[in-house]
C-alpha cells in the first residue's frame, strides 16, 4: 500500500507563516502572509509529523509498535503486522484479516493498493508458495548502478576482490582525481550491500575508507566491485520456509587479526540466519588494535552477542521466542575464554565491554560453538578470499541462484 500525498495529513503543532503562493495572491491583500495548519513537503518537521498522525491512527485501532523497531506494528486482538516505511506499507496477514486491514487504512488515508509485493525499495520479492520459498533480490537496482557508470557491458569477474590486494591508506592531503565517480559509486555500492548483497560488505567497506582521499587505484577496485556484480545479478537472499527450525536464529562470528596495513587494525564480520538466508550482516573495523587473534576474535564475538540480543527481543516481539542462540565461532581459544572466566595474564588487558560475551553466555542466551574457518560464511566479511573459498561461503550463507540461466559463466576470470 501506498498513501497519496502523505505528509498533507499532519497537524502542525508550531506557528509557521509563507508567502501568499504565486497565482493565488489576493490583490486586496497583498502584503498578508499565510499561516499553515497542515504540513508541507519540504518542511523539516512534516515526516514527525506525518509518522505522529499515523502512529496516532494505528494506535486508536488496535495496534501496538515493537519497541525493537518503532516502524514495525502488530495488531493486539489479531495477528497482523504492518512494516512502515516513510508512506509505504507493507502488510503480512491472512487473507481476511488483510481485507479488513486495508478496508481500515483507506478509510483515513487515500492510498494505493499495489497488490500482492513484487518490489520494495529497491528489492524485488519473489515468492515460490508451491515450494515455500521467498527471495530477496537487487537485480534491478544493480542494472540501474551498471548504466550508471557505463558497465553494462563489462567483463564479469567471479570475485569482489583479489584475494592479494593491499591498499595502504592515502594522506589526507591526497588530491583527489574528481574524473572519477568514486564517492557517487561507493554510495551506490553500500545501499546494496545493506540491502541484499553480504557477498560485497567487506569490498565496500574496505573502499568506503578511501571517500577523502582516492586515486584511480581505488576506483579500479570499486570498478571490479562492479564487474562482479554483473557476474552475479542474478543472486539473491533464499529463504526456505520448508527447512527444520526454520524460525530458529543461527548466527556466525568471525575476525581477522591485524588485516588493515595502515593501522593494523583487525575487521570484525558477524551473519545471522532465519529459513536459510541472511538477515543481518555487518563488516566493521574494530575501533582498538588487537594484541592477538584470541582478542580479534573476542572483541568480534561481543560485537554478534550485542546483534543477537537485538534479533532475539525483536523476533520475540513478532510472536517467535527463541532458546539459546547458537553463535558460530572459529577459535577456539576465544570459545574457552567466553565461557571460562578465569584469570590470565595475556588476557587481563582485555577491555570491560569485550566481557559482554561472556555474561550472557553465562545467562544462556547465546551459546559459542565451533565451527571450522572452512565452513565459516563470515570469513567472507573479514577479508578477500580466493574464488573456490568465496563461492563455497558464499553458498552456505544462503546466497543463492534465483534465474534458470544461473550466475553469468562465459567470461568470469
Amino acid at each position: 500500500m501506498d498513501v497519496d500525498t502523505a505528509f498533507l495529513y499532519g497537524n502542525l503543532e508550531e506557528e509557521i507563516y509563507l508567502k501568499q503562493p504565486e497565482g493565488f495572491v489576493d490583490p486586496t491583500k497583498p502584503t498578508l502572509v499565510c499561516r499553515l495548519k497542515k504540513s508541507l513537503y519540504g518542511l523539516k518537521q512534516a515526516p514527525r509529523v506525518w509518522n505522529k498522525t499515523i502512529d496516532d491512527y494505528l494506535t486508536r485501532n488496535g495496534f501496538t509498535t515493537v519497541p525493537s523497531d518503532p516502524c514495525i506494528y502488530i495488531g493486539t486482538q489479531e495477528r497482523v503486522i504492518i512494516f512502515l516505511y516513510v508512506d509505504d506499507l507493507l502488510i503480512a496477514a491472512t487473507l481476511s484479516l488483510l481485507k479488513n486491514t486495508k478496508a481500515l487504512l483507506t478509510k483515513r488515508f487515500k492510498m494505493k493498493d499495489l497488490g500482492e509485493a513484487t518490489s520494495l525499495l529497491g528489492m524485488e520479492i519473489i515468492r515460490d508458495r508451491s515450494k515455500k520459498t521467498l527471495v530477496l533480490r537487487q537485480s534491478g537496482y544493480i542494472k540501474d548502478i551498471l548504466a550508471c557508470f557505463n558497465m553494462s557491458d563489462c567483463k564479469p569477474i567471479a570475485t569482489p576482490l583479489d584475494s592479494n590486494l593491499q591498499l595502504p591508506q592515502l594522506d589526507k592531503d591526497t588530491p583527489c582525481d574528481d574524473s572519477f565517480p568514486f564517492r557517487q559509486a561507493v554510495g551506490k555500492l553500500l545501499y546494496a550491500a545493506s540491502g541484499t548483497l553480504p557477498d560485497i560488505s567487506f569490498a565496500t567497506s574496505l573502499v568506503s575508507r578511501y571517500l577523502s582521499a582516492f586515486t584511480a587505484r581505488e576506483w579500479a577496485v570499486v570498478k571490479r566491485i562492479l564487474r562482479y556484480l554483473k557476474a552475479t545479478i542474478n543472486l539473491g537472499l533464499l529463504f526456505d520456509g520448508s527447512i527444520e527450525n526454520r524460525t530458529t536464529l543461527c548466527g556466525y562470528s568471525d575476525s581477522d587479526w591485524g588485516g588493515d596495513p595502515a593501522d593494523r587494525k583487525s575487521t570484525t564480520g558477524y551473519l545471522f540466519q532465519l529459513c536459510g538466508a541472511p538477515i543481518s550482516w555487518s563488516s566493521k573495523k574494530q575501533s582498538t588494535i588487537a594484541l592477538s587473534s584470541t582478542e580479534a576474535e573476542y572483541i568480534a564475538a561481543t560485537q554478534t552477542a550485542k546483534e543477537a540480543l537485538w534479533l532475539r527481543a525483536f523476533l520475540k516481539e513478532l510472536g517467535y521466542p527463541q532458546n539459546t542462540t547458537v553463535i558460530h565461532e572459529d577459535n577456539q581459544s576465544c570459545i574457552a575464554l567466553a565461557k571460562n572466566p578465569i584469570y590470565h595474564s595475556r588476557t587481563k588487558h582485555f577491555d570491560i565491554k569485550a566481557h559482554f560475551i561472556r555474561e550472557r553466555t553465562a545467562s544462556g542466551e547465546v551459546s559459542l560453538q565451533y565451527c571450522p574457518t572452512g565452513e565459516m560464511p563470515a570469513d567472507m566479511l573479514t577479508k578477500a578470499l580466493p574464488k573456490p573459498q568465496f563461492e563455497k561461503l558464499r553458498y552456505i550463507s544462503g546466497i543463492r541462484t534465483t534465474s534458470p540461466q544461473l550466475i553469468l559463466k562465459e567470461g568470469i576470470e
